[in-house]
């Protein structure tokens, strides 16, 4: 229920809300990839860069359905940008999926 509502949240603009509702979500539900990638998506969105950067890199991008991969990686690369960290090692350094480039 806190992911749907912090979804909406999300959609509506109210990132600060969102922040909260989603937050009891990955209390609630720490093992589910979506809720961390909402989470995530929500505080980069929100400007709490360094704590986005946390929860996105705690996803397993392998899991993360086509349709939203593009909003998981501009998230973390600006989130990255944000904190001063361009050189980083990019969003999954052991990802040996051919879509990251480190297969």
């Amino acid at each position: 229920m806190f992911l749907l509502w912090g979804r909406v949240l999300g959609y509506a603009n109210r990132t600060g809300d969102a922040v909260i509702a989603l937050g009891n979500a990955s209390k609630i539900m720490h093992e589910s990839d979506d809720v961390q990638l909402e989470f995530g998506n929500a505080l980069v969105r929100n400007g709490n860069w360094g704590s986005g950067v946390a929860v996105l890199r705690t996803v397993n991008a392998k899991k993360v359905p086509a349709s939203v991969m593009w909003r998981y990686y501009y998230n973390l690369a600006y989130a990255l940008y944000k904190i001063g960290d361009v050189v980083g090692e990019g969003p999954d350094p052991e990802c040996a999926d051919p879509c990251c480039g480190r297969a």
